[in-house]
């Protein structure tokens, strides 16, 4: 392998924790603009309301569980296999 490949590959490797934290953090503050702020009009009743918070805090702590597990043991099929049963 070229030294100049050799590089790209460490380059790479270290930018996906980054690349991850930008999208979640990308996707939360959509999230919060979607439902805080007056850009987006709508009204959900209390039950629409709980399962929303209920289904938004069961995906993060899903996303949560993948994210750090897959980068702890570098393999990452559990992360579709979680996603194929949720």
């Amino acid at each position: 392998m070229s030294k100049r490949s050799n590089v790209w590959l460490r380059t790479q490797s270290g930018l996906a924790p980054s690349r991850s934290i930008l999208l979640i953090i990308t996707i939360c503050i959509g999230v919060y603009f979607v439902f805080y702020s007056n850009i987006f009009e709508f009204e959900l009743n209390s039950l629409q309301k709980l399962a929303f918070y209920d289904m938004l805090f069961l995906y993060l702590a899903a996303a949560s569980y993948c994210f750090i597990a897959g980068e702890l043991t570098e393999n990452y099929s559990q992360v579709d296999r979680l996603w194929s049963i949720i």
